[in-house]
């Protein structure tokens, strides 16, 4: 009986430790990145409607708009989102090289916004000569964040050393 109380007791400090751990630290409901978006500009978007989920995930994937995209052979692709309960930030970050796609370092929601920190996932390649270029790559991430009427306020890591502390840089408000 004893070891029984014990470990209910130990679950519930695991559990309750767990959860204050996830409300210190809270993400995006959906991460999706990547390395070979159709977008080659950098931009950022807030997306609040399948409509414009639609006409951006066409111009991600290289296709031409259309208004009259068919949802249920969804030939792109194209992931459902509960816009009623959701909203889309996405992050396109243009033509470079050397990065395996985006990570989220923090999602902090203020009184009137909410902050999304994010990182590149950069790597060295070898250099073979002074042309090497390393690998090309068009980087975005869809991030699905639970819908809000708050101003969205993206910033991203632009420290370049290792082992050094983070250096925010807002790139983009995205209006409510």
């Amino acid at each position: 009986m004893k070891k029984t109380v014990g470990l209910l007791a130990v679950a519930t400090v695991c559990v309750t430790v767990g959860l204050a751990a996830a409300e210190d630290n809270p993400r995006p409901l959906v991460t999706l990145t990547g390395t070979d978006s159709h977008v080659t500009a950098c931009s950022y978007h807030r997306v609040a409607s399948e409509d414009e989920w639609i006409k951006i995930w066409q111009w991600h994937k290289g296709e031409k708009e259309s208004k009259d995209y068919d949802l249920f052979y969804n030939p792109l692709g194209l992931p459902s989102i509960d816009f009623e309960k959701c909203m889309v930030i996405t992050v396109f970050q243009g033509s470079g090289v050397n990065s395996a796609g985006l990570k989220v370092v923090a999602l902090l929601e203020e009184r009137d916004r909410i902050v999304l920190r994010f990182e590149d996932k950069r790597y060295q390649t070898m250099v073979y000569g002074p042309r090497d270029e390393g690998d090309k790559v068009t980087v975005y991430g869809f991030f699905v964040l639970p819908r809000s009427s708050k101003k969205v306020v993206l910033e991203e890591n632009v420290q370049n050393y290792i082992g050094q502390p983070p250096v925010w840089k807002e790139r983009a408000s995205l209006p409510k």
